[in-house]
């Protein structure tokens, strides 16, 4: 391993077509004159845009993911940032719980940059969160804010926020379910003028999820504003042809991750396998990265083929370039 501030290669073994080759993936620290790593300022560009590096992001589940997984994934070398993320600050403090501060701890120790991520809304301390929420320009501006100050206090290199509603979140009836509530025009603009008046007060965050929704009446898109790199979830499938009815832009793919391809919920639906997605790498390469977000309760077992897959790339000659 090279020392912060250098530069860590990693050789994948990737398919392309019929021919076979060798993607250099190689993950950059960025350091100030006195060797320390510097984190991007919320209103700049990050340097993984200029740069145009590869981000394999890793995604850690903090409230249900042991700290082990993240040993393993971290020990296959095949993974240069990791999403931690925990709920919404109503329904967990990340200082309260062990395993989160190990994680966090962990992922700083390594070479992986830390994106530490939030969910939007809460979960289930909802007594305080109204629907009203959804237009509110300040409601937004509070979460990146606290967001921010997290992330500072953690001493994360990015931070993230997960826009989808869970459990008992109000707002669920404007995002989620066969009989959620419809925008119309003027709402959608309010929606708009909302996200519009938040990221000009707080910044936009640097990443976000998901990038926007194949169904064009869901207001996944507008919420991604939010953030500068756009994390695609309709990609999580191994399905050509609903990522061929993609037309909203981001910037990371996402991949659903099992060890076994048929979910088992989900008849027809089909996980990416781990050698799938790196050797299938025409699926992400032109854009800015992937992103790695494991099977619900599966993780461990996710981490392990990493790993096992690691084992199986050529090892880099440290020679070959003197």
């Amino acid at each position: 391993m090279i020392d912060k501030g250098g530069v860590v290669c990693y050789r994948l073994s990737c398919i392309f077509g019929v021919g076979i080759f060798l993607l250099v993936v190689c993950t950059i620290c960025f350091a100030n004159s006195d060797g320390q790593t510097q984190r991007v300022d919320n209103n700049e560009t990050p340097p993984y845009e200029k740069r145009q590096q590869p981000i394999i992001i890793w995604f850690y589940t903090a409230a249900a993911d042991k700290p082990e997984v993240l040993k393993i994934v971290l020990s296959s070398g095949l993974v240069n940032h990791v999403m931690v993320k925990y709920m919404h600050p109503a329904d967990a403090d990340w200082r309260k719980k062990k395993e989160v501060v190990e994680a966090i701890e962990m992922v700083k120790e390594s070479e992986a940059k830390l994106i530490w991520c939030r969910n939007a809304w809460p979960y289930y301390n909802v007594q305080d969160a109204q629907l009203s929420d959804f237009f509110d320009p300040n409601y937004y501006i509070r979460q990146i804010t606290n967001l921010q100050r997290e992330a500072v206090q953690i001493g994360a290199d990015y931070v993230a926020l997960d826009t989808e509603s869970y459990a008992y979140a109000p707002v669920g009836r404007y995002l989620k379910g066969r009989d959620r509530i419809l925008l119309n025009k003027h709402q959608w603009k309010e929606l708009e003028e909302a996200i519009s008046t938040a990221v000009e007060k707080a910044g936009k965050v640097d990443f976000i999820l998901p990038a926007g929704s194949v169904n064009k009446t869901k207001p996944d898109g507008v919420l991604a504003r939010l953030g500068k790199m756009r994390i695609a979830e309709d990609t999580y499938w191994s399905n050509e042809e609903r990522q061929k009815r993609i037309t909203y832009p981001y910037e990371i793919f996402g991949a659903y991750l099992n060890t076994v391809r048929e979910d088992e919920n989900r008849p027809g639906y089909w996980h990416f396998l781990v050698p799938e997605i790196f050797e299938k790498s025409e699926l992400w390469s032109k854009k800015q990265g992937l992103f790695l977000y494991p099977k619900e309760r599966r993780a461990m077992e996710v981490a392990r083929e990493l790993l096992a897959y690691s084992r199986t790339l050529p090892v880099a000659d440290p020679n070959a370039n003197k």
